[in-house]
């Protein structure tokens, strides 16, 4: 009779550190060419959205702005004044 346990995928053995770390000097280079394209990005990124990310008046302000679309489509049109 089949149990739950016979339903759920197994993972296989995960392997260990040292197979997973670049062998050659050019994976290595390559790995480090990534991360610091990475990282250039994230530093890119975060310059520009500053002011979303560390000023409270403005994450209020942006996540209200979503909701007025829909006002004017009622009957008394509140936000026109």
């Amino acid at each position: 009779m089949l149990s739950w346990r016979d339903l759920v995928w197994r993972s296989p053995k995960a392997p260990a550190l040292g197979t997973l770390l670049p062998r050659s000097r050019l994976h290595w280079a390559s790995v480090c060419v990534l991360w610091l394209l990475f990282l250039a990005y994230v530093v890119v990124w975060v310059r520009g959205n500053a002011e979303v990310l560390l000023d409270p008046m403005v994450q209020a302000d942006d996540a209200r702005t979503i909701l007025f679309p829909f006002h004017r489509y009622g009957e008394e049109h509140a936000l026109e004044k």
